[in-house]
């Protein structure tokens, strides 16, 4: 996993010289919920990416960068808490459907996932891998910089946790979300 992130690095930085398009990219939710009956409930969500990566065409309709993604979750239910604390890095390709790049669609395969949750009484981590797509319009704000609305949809397959240091063992767990964000692109 290293290797590649080493191999990536060393490319972004041949393109940089070679006068190719640039990119970094942020994209961001947050959302919290709460409802008070007899006991106060509480929901909170916050999902975000940031990208950097580079045009592979001359018209910067393609690009191909590296994405590091976090999700966060917890629920409170006035009498258990329980949380989900996600971290994600893999390779992420962008399509521009125009030459104004005012529509694109992302697809994201986080190749290293890790995650933490605890169920209100133990913690477990869990490993595994991730994919995001995203569909988004982007309005200029700079002659290379937007402002844009995504829809994303985001699924973490986890196949192994381990709770303590010492309980192992193999498993089959899925995290999905579907969730609108404001996001930023910046070209250089």
């Amino acid at each position: 996993m290293l290797n590649l992130v080493k191999i990536f690095t060393f490319l972004f930085f041949i393109v940089l010289t070679a006068q190719a398009q640039a990119y970094l990219e942020l994209n961001a939710f947050y959302n919290s919920d709460n409802f008070k009956n007899e006991k106060t409930n509480s929901n909170t969500v916050m999902l975000y990416d940031a990208s950097i990566g580079f045009a592979i065409d001359k018209k910067g309709m393609y690009s191909v960068g590296w994405n590091y993604s976090g999700n966060t979750a917890s629920t409170n239910d006035g009498t258990n808490s329980k949380s989900y604390s996600s971290t994600q890095m893999g390779p992420r390709f962008i399509f521009f459907f125009d030459k104004a790049k005012m529509f694109n669609l992302g697809l994201t395969y986080n190749i290293s996932t890790k995650a933490s949750y605890n169920d209100g009484t133990d913690t477990f981590n869990w490993k595994g891998t991730a994919m995001k797509a995203d569909f988004g319009v982007n309005f200029p704000i700079g002659e290379t910089s937007f402002f844009g609305l995504r829809l994303n949809y985001s699924t973490a397959s986890y196949n192994e946790q381990l709770k303590g240091s010492a309980d192992y063992k193999t498993v089959s767990y899925n995290r999905n979300f579907i969730y609108p964000s404001l996001s930023m692109f910046f070209g250089f």
